[in-house]
C-alpha cells in the first residue's frame, strides 16, 4: 500500500482515454483531512465552534501514511481485501469487452489495451478512496469522543466535500448525532461552510 496521487477518474473505451475532471482523485483531500484531525486532536470538549483554517505547511505522504497506520492497525489487510475485489471487477470488465457486439476485433483489442494500460492507475485511485474513507471514519470517531458540536470552514469545493463526507459517514454509521450542513456569508461577505452537530 502506498499513498501517491493518481489523477481524475478515467473514462476508457475503444476510442481512447478521457479524464473526468469533475471526479477527482480522493488524494486531493488528504492534506485537509490530516490537518483537520490535528485540530480535533488538540480541541477540548466544549461548546465553542471548531474553526478550521488552511494549514501553512504540507504533510508528507509518509506522515499521512503513518497517521493512517496508527489509527487503523489492520489497514494493510483492509486495503488488500478491498483491492482484491476491485481487481476482480477490472478483470471482468476486461473479459467482457469481447462480448460487445457493436465493436469489431480491432476495436475490441484497442479497448482491452486501453484498460490494461490504465490498470495500475485505477488501482491507485481505488487505494486512495479506501484510505480517504478510513480517514473520514477516524475524524467521525474523534468528533463523537470530543463532543464537537460545530465546525466552521472557509469555503472551498475541497472543504465542502470533506464536510459532506463527514455528514454522510455519520448518517451511514448511525452515530448518535443529528447534522446540518450549509454555506453562509460572514460579516465581510466571505462564504463559510458550517457543519452543525447535535447529540441525539
Amino acid at each position: 500500500m502506498k499513498i501517491v496521487y493518481a489523477g481524475p477518474r478515467p473514462s476508457i473505451s475503444h476510442t481512447g482515454i478521457f479524464y473526468e475532471t469533475h471526479r477527482p482523485d480522493k488524494y486531493i483531500y488528504f492534506q485537509d483531512v490530516f490537518h483537520l484531525f490535528k485540530l480535533l486532536e488538540d480541541a477540548s470538549s466544549n461548546n465553542k465552534p471548531l474553526i478550521y483554517t488552511k494549514a501553512l505547511s504540507q504533510a508528507s505522504n509518509k506522515e499521512i501514511q503513518s497517521w493512517v497506520h496508527k489509527h487503523h492497525k489492520e489497514i494493510e489487510q483492509d486495503v488488500d481485501t478491498e483491492l482484491f475485489d476491485y481487481k476482480q471487477h477490472l478483470k471482468e470488465q476486461l473479459d467482457d469487452v469481447i462480448t460487445i457486439k457493436r465493436l469489431n476485433e480491432d476495436e475490441k483489442k484497442v479497448f482491452q489495451n486501453n484498460l490494461e494500460m490504465m490498470h495500475n492507475y485505477r488501482m491507485q485511485r481505488a487505494t486512495n478512496k479506501i484510505l480517504y474513507l478510513r480517514m473520514i471514519e477516524t475524524i467521525c470517531d474523534l468528533i463523537v469522543e470530543k463532543a464537537i458540536h460545530q465546525f466552521v470552514f472557509p469555503f472551498s469545493p475541497s472543504l465542502f466535500h470533506i464536510a459532506q463526507a463527514i455528514e454522510n459517514h455519520i448518517a451511514a454509521r448511525r452515530l448518535p448525532l443529528r447534522s446540518a450542513l450549509f454555506v453562509k456569508k460572514n460579516q465581510n461577505g466571505n462564504p463559510l461552510v458550517y457543519l452543525i452537530l447535535e447529540k441525539i
